[in-house]
């Protein structure tokens, strides 16, 4: 039996009230510079909510590696993880390497792009996947808190938000506040159905130890986890190194040496020639790390049930 909308909104407040918060490719969407209305679509496929938590590890040469452990809510081992555990009684070289390794989390989420001088629901850029870090996520977790607005992702009359983003580098920040009024995702109902229809569902899916079967299993998925093994073998990082031989890789790795030396060597051949130096890029602050993976509750029953796409609006007048 469906939810209604009261015993939906307390399942999601009760969920993101267990969130742990902590201290782009084709299809995904990052903040530009100023402000932008979006809005943030409700769960699809076999999400039980809107979001998807996803944490991610960077090697020393910037390779990306999503953490089992923490995306599957401690489910599944991370090699990973468990090296960062031993980094942290190490040197302090070690801890700094730590500090590095370690995971940090995102939530994952469709939106649309509203168009400027939409007036409530007339344009829809997208479907997206937007994937914000802590800041952005506790401002929305906070609307939705609101109870002058709840869920703001009810397709019908929930509402939109606009992120402005300002500063740039590590001086860059985030806001979000929601529109006023409740608007539908989109007042055509073939484009309400069309968005739904091709939103990604978020929800994980766990690769095996052949690569040979990635596509037959991640078929329709686009969060994908590596299984324990296959981590050391793909990425060689595992438990019981130390800083030094972590560093030693990822030059190995890497023709051109780390980002860091890369860049250093590009700066010290200028010089050299007495050219200008082009702005380097450096990361955006990180305020979405955490030392250990921690599990959220379960997902309650009832709201288990309700994991099902909405195709369609109320019944047209």
């Amino acid at each position: 039996m469906a939810m209604t909308k009261e015993e939906k909104l307390a399942a999601l407040k009760e969920k993101i009230a267990s969130t742990n918060v902590g201290g782009g490719g084709a299809g995904f969407w990052s903040p530009p510079q100023g402000a932008t209305t979006v809005r943030i679509l409700p769960e699809v496929g076999d999400m039980p909510f809107f979001y998807q938590e996803a944490g991610q590890h960077y090697l020393p040469d910037r390779t990306q590696v999503t953490c089992p452990n923490f995306t599957s809510e401690g489910d599944l081992p991370c090699p990973i993880c468990e090296l960062v555990s031993e980094l942290y009684r190490g040197t302090e070289a070690d801890k700094k390497m730590a500090g590095e390794l370690r995971v940090r989390k995102s939530y994952w989420m469709n939106i649309v792009v509203r168009k400027a001088g939409d007036r409530g629901g007339d344009t829809a850029e997208g479907p997206f996947i937007f994937t914000p870090g802590v800041t952005i996520f506790t401002d929305v977790a906070s609307l939705i808190a609101n109870p002058d607005y709840g869920d703001i992702t009810d397709p019908e009359d929930g509402f939109d938000i606009t992120i402005t983003r300002t500063g740039e580098k590590m001086e860059t920040k985030y806001s979000v506040v929601a529109r006023r009024m409740p608007n539908p995702l989109h007042v055509d109902n073939d484009e309400f159905n069309r968005i739904l229809d091709t939103a990604a569902d978020l929800l994980f899916v766990e690769l095996s130890d052949n690569s040979a079967e990635d596509k037959e299993l991640s078929e329709g998925f686009v969060l994908k986890l590596k299984p324990y093994d296959r981590i050391i073998r793909d990425y060689g990082v595992e438990p019981g190194m130390n800083a030094a031989a972590l560093n030693a890789k990822a030059v190995d790795a890497d023709p051109k040496q780390s980002v860091k030396q890369t860049l250093a060597a590009r700066k010290t051949r200028r010089a050299e020639k007495n050219e200008e130096p082009d702005a380097d890029v450096v990361d955006e602050p990180d305020d979405d790390v955490v030392d250990e993976p921690e599990g959220d509750a379960q997902v309650d029953e009832a709201f288990a049930q309700s994991r099902t796409r909405r195709r369609t609006r109320r019944a047209t007048k």
